[in-house]
């Protein structure tokens, strides 16, 4: 029987320092799409398997760029969503780079389901 080792879990402390000017500017322009960009941008800094905490920061941060000053007065729940549309996008990035397995189309569908339940 073959044995896996699950990857560890990645702290990207400083994820905000890994934009440059001219993507910073393209998230202020349009902050509808910091979700996007800012998940691209991690994942191209090669965020694969973020821990609880740094999906939690990332996903705060995205909530800020996108609500700015009333980001404190949202309700939990659309801070959950947010959280959870983060780790979504995340595993699609990650699933698309081999969707020929049966557990990657899986997850890819599960994850389909709950970006539309969200949305």
């Amino acid at each position: 029987m073959a044995t896996f080792n699950r990857r560890e879990y990645q702290n990207f402390k400083k994820w905000d320092t890994y934009g440059t000017n001219a993507w910073w500017t393209r998230v202020f322009e349009d902050p509808s799409l910091a979700s996007e960009l800012v998940a691209q941008r991690c994942h191209t800094a090669g965020l694969v398997n973020p821990s609880e905490k740094t999906s939690a920061d990332i996903a705060a941060g995205i909530i800020v760029l996108t609500h700015g000053t009333i980001s404190s007065t949202l309700p939990a729940a659309e801070c959950d969503k947010v959280f959870v549309a983060f780790k979504v996008r995340r595993m699609i990035m990650r699933a698309s780079h081999n969707m020929c397995t049966s557990y990657n189309i899986y997850i890819a569908v599960e994850t389909a389901i709950v970006v539309f339940a969200i949305g």
